[in-house]
């Protein structure tokens, strides 16, 4: 196996504790009265547009809104919603394992499908740049997990091999692309699943 030179960490379901966007799409049904189905879809329309950068959180919720046919003043109602599902709560155990890695001299790196609105704040209130060298985002990139290109833009920037990368993710499908193009993969569960496959991978 290549020599280990650098960690990947995902964010949601793996860095912070939540995974799913359910519950925000939840409450959107609950305030604006329609069925969890519908908005889910309209929801997704707009979040895969907004999470590549193509379109603001504004952009967004007005996409949103017009797809489920309600007027735009009800952004005022969702607003709270959005802003409650921008804040997280940082898995401590995991930030606690990349830590130890930074301190072992890892390149350490974080790849996430986000939206700018919610995570540059969640970047500085958990002081994640303490812990990690690099930080990339698909609205950035303007491209998004499990796309291969998000994978390759990452090692080409960084003049990296992914035999020399070990990629954590909870989702299966974004493991998978990671895996197909030789990245050691981490099909996150649990911090002692964590720790059990980076010892097994000799990178603590």
């Amino acid at each position: 196996m290549a020599k280990i030179s650098a960690i990947i960490f995902d964010v949601g379901g793996v860095l912070v504790q939540e995974r799913s966007l359910k519950p925000i799409q939840r409450k959107c049904a609950e305030v604006l009265n329609l069925p969890f189905s519908q908005v889910r879809a309209a929801f997704l329309e707009s979040w895969f547009v907004w999470r590549i950068g193509r379109i603001t959180q504004e952009q967004a919720m007005n996409r949103f809104l017009k797809k489920l046919g309600k007027p735009l003043k009800l952004k005022s109602r969702l607003y709270p919603v959005f802003q409650t599902h921008s804040k997280h709560r940082i898995n401590n155990g995991v930030l606690n394992i990349a830590a130890r890695l930074k301190k072992k001299g890892y390149s350490m790196i974080i790849l996430s499908n986000h939206v700018r609105e919610w995570f540059d704040g969640e970047i500085r209130r958990h002081k994640l740049r303490r812990y990690f060298d690099h930080i990339f985002t698909s609205y950035d990139i303007h491209l998004a997990k499990p796309d291969a290109k998000i994978y390759k833009h990452i090692t080409k920037k960084l003049n990296l091999k992914p035999g020399n990368c070990v990629f954590i993710d909870d989702l299966r499908h974004n493991v998978v692309a990671a895996k197909k193009l030789g990245f050691n993969v981490v099909p996150y569960k649990n911090i002692q699943q964590l720790k059990a496959k980076l010892r097994s991978l000799k990178v603590i």
